[in-house]
């Protein structure tokens, strides 16, 4: 059976954008996976596997690509596929760019017996679509913002430490410059401490500072605690959150003064 075919020009490979998931197609004698790449111009993957038997036996497995429909699963004509794309003799991978639209992909496994005079083949068939450049920038933008969410996730309890360190260091400062100016006062006159007001303040200074430690030595306790590292980053974020509320100096302030009340 003689079934000419027309070949068109193969298009370079290009790197990958949004990755779609694979889909797996298969017939009786072979494998075919194909793997769409959105982006500014958008890829597809093809890759395929014959039973080897097939290929000692001198098969040829051809592509076809269609741009209006699959017509007819086993024309006279060959050509009547589609363009020719792809040739091969063992088991490979094709790429190509694509315009926005839908394409109609035929994998052809066949032998030429008998003098030319037929042939014994096997067909494979499956579309695939192109969405707009809109569609395909809207998910890449999507993916980038899912990956910012995703590091300021991971970021947040190094950040929650450090603003607790940086409150720790200005509480401390806060308390030198107290008693440096109350040094200062005193060579020219006595520092009462029977003063109620001045024992206040330096009590409320020191429970400040009781407060952050407590704070940074129970989210320590906590990280080293095997049950909070078998939970999920949401839920460990949850946990840390919660002792930070709990052990807030002005929250727990407000408490003490509500119990002296």
């Amino acid at each position: 059976m003689n079934s000419p075919v027309r070949r068109v020009s193969q298009t370079p490979q290009i790197a990958s954008g949004d990755v779609l998931p694979a889909k797996p197609y298969q017939s009786d004698a072979m494998f075919v996976e194909s793997r769409l790449s959105l982006g500014i111009e958008p890829s597809l993957r093809l890759s395929w596997s014959v039973l080897p038997k097939f290929w000692s036996k001198g098969f040829t497995l051809m592509l076809f690509r269609n741009n209006k429909s699959f017509g007819e699963k086993y024309p006279t004509n060959l050509s009547r596929h589609g363009d020719l794309i792809m040739e091969a003799k063992r088991d490979g991978i094709h790429e190509e760019r694509l315009p926005e639209g839908t394409f109609f992909y035929t994998f052809v496994l066949h032998k030429k017996t008998l003098f030319n005079l037929s042939e014994n083949v096997e067909v494979l068939r499956f579309s695939e679509t192109i969405p707009s450049a809109k569609v395909a920038l809207g998910r890449i933008k999507d993916q980038m913002e899912l990956e910012e969410l995703r590091q300021k996730c991971e970021l947040s309890p190094h950040l929650h430490e450090e603003r607790l360190y940086e409150a720790q260091l200005r509480a401390q400062n806060a308390r030198k410059k107290f008693e440096s100016a109350n040094e200062t006062k005193s060579q020219h006159k006595p520092l009462n401490h029977a003063d109620p007001v001045l024992a206040a303040e330096l009590s409320a200074i020191d429970n400040f500072i009781d407060v952050l430690v407590a704070n940074q030595s129970k989210h320590d306790a906590v990280r080293r605690d095997p049950r909070f590292q078998s939970l999920t980053p949401e839920a460990q974020e949850a946990v840390l959150r919660k002792i930070a509320e709990r052990l807030n100096p002005g929250e727990i302030s407000a408490r003490q003064e509500r119990r002296r009340s």
